[in-house]
């Protein structure tokens, strides 16, 4: 289920066996290769399984990148995952690392290392670049090449370029010191000029000012020929006060990061100097210390320029350093491995910083050749990783108290060092004060020495022209005696001979001014040897202080670096710690997370049960609602039969009503026609057919009393009916509130299970993110600009075609010998040749993608990012687009060509992303070429484009 996800598989070590992992790493033979014991450092550190050792298309893509800065062809690599050789890496490790490529892409990294794509303003790159590149193909050693660049001053014209370094950097102190602590130490220390550095306890101002003392009395110098040199004035302590403190101005002699303050020779005012300052006359201290800085930091006694380089060149191949940001070590970032950036500093000088040498090391190791993927089996050992967690925690607690330890004992030396201080202060105050009073006499004696010395150069000027004049003078009277008759040339003669006469009067006269002026320097002379006495006083009873001082500091630079130790080991331990506390925390996690689907599984049953329970009732619902349809009609029809009877009913009793009130008028009538027959009989039938109405209602209001009870009846039914009828509804609203409760509870699982998917997701990125810190998988590298640059080139056949045209051209120029031809030294010099040729015409292409993809001017590589400046290079500068043209048999043309659109597909992955396409990518290209059979051409270019605009592209994996 984790599939390609990074992450720690953090296999637990304990007990024993743990501890005899640790002694045979900690006890490695010294026979052993540098390589191996970079892996068994790896291995011992991390307590973890590393990933597996990556597949062979996948490592010379990775080396040929790192290597040559571009990678494989698909030839070379055909080859190589042809052959069956189990040394075949060792050889084309060999293989590219003999290659002038390899060399450029050496230099190109240097060079942007050192000036960080800084304008060439004093410094020509057409100078600089070739020195360097000569350097790296010598395989000069990495601390002479440093070496040469910190004691650069521009005036040896073979050494000239190493000053680019300072004078592109416009000789400014603090730049500087930034850039110098950076690139050369690996620390950062900028922020620590106005006070301590705001967010890193280690990086102190005394440590900035005590670097910037190096270059304090450093300038650039225009001499009268308008040339600029790197200059140096001699100059003392520096001073230096933080902004946030008040009275809290201190002074620092120059001081190498890690070590003491440097211990200067003393010079009398006015002897510091091997040729004095003036406008016209670059100034040479007899004491130099860049030249100090120089030898100090590379002469492979110094731990920090040591493993600062080891860093950079590790993050050259893996793509991030041991220490990471590069320009970062303090404690509270510690190193991955520390041993092993101790061991790779210390092997790394040991064989001669041969960058080269040390390059192959790495890329030996199988630390380096580690594939992108992880081991599978992560979930399950998490839950064994508590017993290592407890005892990390154990010796974190052991650790911080260790470190408390070596703080306190830091700070008592400090104590100590800065009583020393004082103690030394007012010696040094007498010191001062005496140097002063020196130096003003000093400055008389110089105006009287320079007396002397202008009034001699008059003197020798003059003793040149007498003496220039007297061999005229002697050669002149020569002629006359060989022409005595020439009157004009007599009369020259005796002019040569007055105006020598003058000039032994001048002379005469300058050196008694001379003389005069000697004279007059003895006093101030006296006066300079009587003030130097004190001083010289001064310095005996300074020294004794002096020493204690240099013993306190030093003290101080040991008990400092024991905290840093101490610091960084719990710091690296707590980082441990947090690590291990993340990974135990994946059991849990992924139970979680089965729990939570368990849950949805279970959830989702009650729901299909909830809802079969209303689908099984929905008959009896229905049933239900039919029964009470019926009842409803038998109801009416019922209430409509009643209504009749009851109509009927009203009508008989007004018909009888009628008829009743027909007879009362009737016998109203005979009362006053009494006898009258008819009227008699009238009223009788009436009686009668009253009595004989009511006689029919009685009976007919049985009919109607039966209706009302068959009404009753139906209205009974009814009722049941509808009472039946509510109660299924009401089981049914029970049922369906049943399935609304299942549902919630589904999606609340789900949500659950969503949840504990993104906590174990994001621990699993957590964890991914420190292991690939741990190096048990190969981190994921962006390609450079001058990477990307070289890459498309060689992946489009641009790069091959040029090489082709470099060596026709040369063989037309300068045809080979037969004798060369068969002399492998000879071919071997014209392929380095060629290559030269090839970057020269190819150089103005890569500066395209430099400042499209580059980080820009006085800017250090970052992180990797993507703009839309470079989209639009890539879509609309026709760069690219014209390098996938189909062209002397390059990936598009040979696509073109090949009838078979799988080998095709092949084709194209194997040349472009150094891999066979899977089944789905190869049937796309396929589908593509198929989609379009009369534009061919355009597909394949278009493919190729978008490969080359793929981020697997443009990274290392």
């Amino acid at each position: 289920m984790i599939g390609r996800l990074r992450i720690a598989c953090w296999m637990l070590r304990c007990g024993a066996g743990f501890a005899v992992c640790l002694a045979l790493a900690s006890h490695a033979s010294a026979q052993n290769p540098l390589h191996v014991r970079i892996d068994q450092l790896i291995e011992s550190d991390n307590r973890v399984p590393a990933a597996p050792v990556a597949s062979d298309a996948e490592f010379l893509r990775r080396v040929s990148l790192d290597l040559i800065g571009m990678p494989p062809s698909a030839e070379d690599l055909r080859a190589f995952l042809a052959d069956a050789s189990p040394e075949k890496r060792v050889v084309a490790i060999d293989r590219l690392l003999a290659s002038p490529q390899f060399v450029r892409h050496l230099t190109t990294t240097l060079d942007v290392m050192l000036m960080e794509r800084r304008r060439n303003q004093h410094i020509k790159q057409e100078d600089w670049y070739p020195w360097l590149y000569e350097s790296v193909k010598a395989n000069k050693p990495w601390n002479q090449l440093a070496r040469e660049i910190l004691a650069a001053d521009g005036v040896d014209p073979a050494m000239r370029p190493a000053v680019r370094f300072y004078l592109d950097r416009e000789s400014e102190p603090n730049l500087l010191t930034r850039d110098t602590g950076r690139i050369f130490f690996g620390v950062d220390m900028q922020c620590a000029q106005c006070h301590n550095h705001p967010l890193i306890d280690d990086y102190l101002q005394a440590d900035y000012f005590g670097l910037y003392a190096f270059f304090s009395g450093g300038f650039a110098f225009t001499a009268p020929d308008k040339q600029i040199y790197y200059a140096e004035r001699a100059s003392g302590e520096v001073t230096f006060a933080s902004v946030f403190e008040k009275d809290s101005q201190d002074a620092t002699a120059p001081k190498l990061l890690g070590m003491p303050e440097l211990a200067e020779p003393h010079f009398y005012p006015g002897d510091e100097y091997s040729v004095a300052p003036s406008d016209t006359v670059r100034p040479i201290p007899k004491f130099s210390r860049r030249s100090t800085l120089a030898e100090l930091a590379t002469n492979g006694s110094h731990r920090q320029f040591n493993e600062n380089i080891a860093n950079r060149l590790w993050a050259h191949l893996l793509g991030r350093g041991l220490v990471h940001p590069l320009d970062l070590h303090h404690p509270a970032n510690p190193p991955s491995h520390p041993e092993l950036l101790k061991l790779l500093g210390e092997e790394f000088a040991r064989m001669n910083f041969d960058m080269r040498s040390f390059l192959r090391e790495i890329a030996l190791s199988q630390t380096y050749q580690r594939a992108y993927d992880l081991p599978a089996g992560l979930i399950e050992q998490s839950n064994a990783a508590g017993a290592t967690l407890q005892e990390l925690q154990t010796q974190l607690a052991a650790l911080k108290e260790q470190a408390q330890q070596s703080e306190a004992a830091c700070d008592a030396a400090v104590a100590e060092w800065n009583a020393a201080r004082e103690a030394l202060k007012p010696v040094q105050k007498e010191l001062a004060d005496a140097r002063a009073k020196s130096a003003e006499i000093h400055k008389k004696f110089a105006a009287a020495e320079k007396a002397v010395a202008d009034a001699q150069a008059q003197l020798t000027a003059q003793q040149a022209i007498a003496a220039s004049l007297t061999e005229t003078s002697a050669k002149a009277a020569e002629t006359v005696q060989k022409l005595p008759q020439d009157a004009e040339l007599a009369q020259a003669a005796q002019v040569f001979v007055k105006k020598l006469e003058e000039i032994k009067t001048q002379i005469a006269s300058l050196e008694k001014n001379v003389a005069d002026k000697q004279a007059a320097l003895q006093a101030p002379t006296a006066e300079l040897n009587a003030s130097r006495a004190p001083i010289d006083e001064i310095l005996a009873r300074r020294q004794p202080l002096a020493d204690v001082v240099l013993a306190k500091q030093q003290a101080v630079v040991a008990a400092r670096q024991k905290m840093l130790d101490d610091r960084t080991a719990a710091t690296r331990i707590g980082q441990r710690v947090e690590s291990l506390t993340l990974f135990t925390s994946l059991a849990p996690q992924q139970q979680s997370l089965a729990a939570s689907q368990g849950a949805i599984a279970q959830r989702e049953t009650e729901l299909a049960a909830a809802a079969k329970a209303i689908e099984d009732y929905a008959p009896v619902v229905t049933e239900k609602q039919a029964a009470l349809q019926l009842a409803d009609a038998e109801l009416t029809k019922a209430n409509e039969a009643l209504q009749a009877l009851k109509a009927e009913e009203t009508r008989r009793a007004k018909l009888i009503e009628t008829v009743a009130q027909a007879e009362t008028q009737t016998r109203a009538a005979l009362e006053q026609l009494k006898d009258d027959a008819d009227l008699t009989a009238a009223a009788d039938k009436l009686k009668q057919k009253n009595e004989l109405l009511q006689t029919d209602l009685t009976e007919y209001r049985k009919t109607v009393t039966a209706g009302e009870t068959t009404a009753t009846a139906a209205a009974q039914k009814r009722e049941a009916a509808s009472s039946d009828v509510s109660a299924a509804q009401t089981e049914m609203t029970n049922r369906t509130n049943v399935r609304t409760t299942a549902e919630q509870a589904v999606a609340a699982a789900h949500a659950q299970a969503a949840a504990d998917q993104q906590t174990l997701d994001k621990t699993i990125s957590d964890l991914a993110v420190r292991w690939e810190g741990q190096f048990g998988t190969s981190p994921l590298k962006p390609l450079t600009a001058e990477q990307l640059a070289w890459s498309v080139m060689q992946v489009t056949g641009v790069y091959e075609r040029y090489l082709n045209i470099s060596r026709a051209e040369l063989d037309k120029n300068e045809p080979l010998s037969d004798e060369a031809r068969n002399d492998p030294a000879q071919l071997t010099a014209r392929e380095w040749k060629v290559e030269q040729l090839t970057y020269q015409k190819l150089l103005g292409s890569v500066g395209a993608f430099v400042r499209t993809y580059g980080s820009g001017e006085a800017n250090p590589p970052g992180e990797f990012f993507a703009t839309v400046d470079q989209a639009l290079f890539a879509g609309n500068a026709g760069t690219v687009n014209s390098w996938v043209a189909p062209a002397t048999k390059n990936v598009t043309e040979r696509m073109i060509s090949e009838a078979d659109l799988n080998a095709a597909a092949n084709d194209l992955y194997l040349t472009l992303l150094n891999r066979l396409p899977t089944a789905a990518e190869s049937a796309a290209v396929v589908a593509y070429l198929q989609s379009r059979p009369e534009e061919k051409s355009a597909c394949a270019q278009e493919l190729a484009w978008a490969l080359l605009n793929t981020a697997e592209f443009r990274f290392n994996h």
